[in-house]
């Protein structure tokens, strides 16, 4: 019998996996997959870890690598219309050393499990 723990916790694998799909796909024209397809050409995982929506654009942090993590900031206007998402590139221990929620944490844990297998 599954535990509540271990329901939740294969929940948000499906989940991670579904959106890095997406995000990978050629056919996906959201401004997060057109930023993170033009700054990385041959992405192969893109796990959106956390994410903040502001006035004026969205940041979103995905783990892109097994050390690897992308910060994006996807302003609110339409992709296409001229301002560009601005993406930084931090590694995974820099990352994890920022008070995070926990449920940030736990997607970190599955995603690098997900990026290394």
């Amino acid at each position: 019998m599954k535990t509540r723990s271990s329901e939740k916790r294969q929940l948000v694998r499906e989940e991670l996996l579904r959106t890095s799909e997406q995000l990978c796909s050629t056919s996906d024209l959201s401004g997060l997959g057109l930023a993170l397809r033009g700054r990385f050409p041959t992405l192969q995982h893109a796990f959106i870890l956390d994410w903040v929506p502001e006035q004026a654009e969205d940041i979103y942090w995905v783990l892109i690598g097994p050390n690897e993590i992308a910060e994006v900031e996807v302003p609110r206007a339409q992709p296409g219309d001229g301002e560009p998402a601005s993406l930084q590139q931090l590694d995974v221990a820099t990352y994890r050393k920022k008070r995070h929620l926990r449920q940030v944490r736990e997607k970190l844990e599955i995603a690098l499990e997900l990026i290394c297998a």
